[in-house]
């Protein structure tokens, strides 16, 4: 199911109206952009499941992943931040994880 909403949520362009609004209001902040990501990710992971969070919300990273050089640390953070804050989130609570 969560390759299913992966591909609804790109299909109607919804990753990139969510990459605009959050580049919009926290683009001149990276820090906050991070923390705003890692949040929802843990938000997302404790309400659906930790491995459909991360889904939906690499489908919001990929249009500022493809503006970004190869070899940048920041997204390498960001990658690495959205994976550790589902996993949390996904120890949160029973339903979130998939065992």
């Amino acid at each position: 199911s969560g390759f299913t909403m992966s591909s609804i949520f790109s299909k109607c362009q919804l990753d990139c109206r969510a990459a605009a609004l959050l580049q919009q209001s926290l683009g001149h902040r990276p820090f906050l952009f991070m923390l705003a990501i890692m949040w929802l990710g843990v938000g997302l992971s404790a309400l659906l499941s930790n491995v459909t969070a991360p889904l939906l919300l690499v489908e919001v990273l990929k249009p500022l992943l493809r503006d970004m050089p190869t070899d940048s640390r920041y997204s390498r953070a960001l990658l690495l931040g959205l994976a550790f804050a589902c996993n949390v989130g996904g120890m949160m609570t029973p339903i979130s994880s998939p065992q």
